[in-house]
């Protein structure tokens, strides 16, 4: 990949025109377009943050262990089987035991 990266915002959005029609839109911004820009190639990027003692795109290594232990029974021979649903439904009926009684709209 060349350049300093991009932002992609997908939506769906309604086709113009008089039917009810939905199509998948996108709006893309290159960051090597952005005014007064100094792009560094990522790794460079990286290596810039770790010299100025900017954490903010590292994790702790507790953060790192607390992934690895909420992941780990999705990992392996263990890990639970795909449940299938229909194409444009809301999804297995047992993600609904995921949330409990409180359902998934919490106000």
């Amino acid at each position: 990949m060349h350049g300093d990266g991009l932002i992609d915002v997908s939506a769906t959005i309604k086709t113009p025109g008089p039917d009810l029609t939905l199509s998948q839109g996108t709006a893309r911004l290159s960051l090597d377009d952005v005014p007064d820009g100094d792009p560094m190639p990522p790794y460079a990027s990286a290596l810039h943050d770790v010299l100025r003692g900017d954490h903010r795109a590292f994790t702790t290594p507790d953060a790192l262990r607390e992934a690895w232990r909420a992941f780990a029974p999705l990992l392996g021979h263990a890990r639970p089987a795909p449940e299938p649903y229909a194409p444009g439904s809301w999804g297995p009926a047992g993600a609904d035991r995921l949330v409990g009684d409180r359902g998934w709209w919490v106000s």
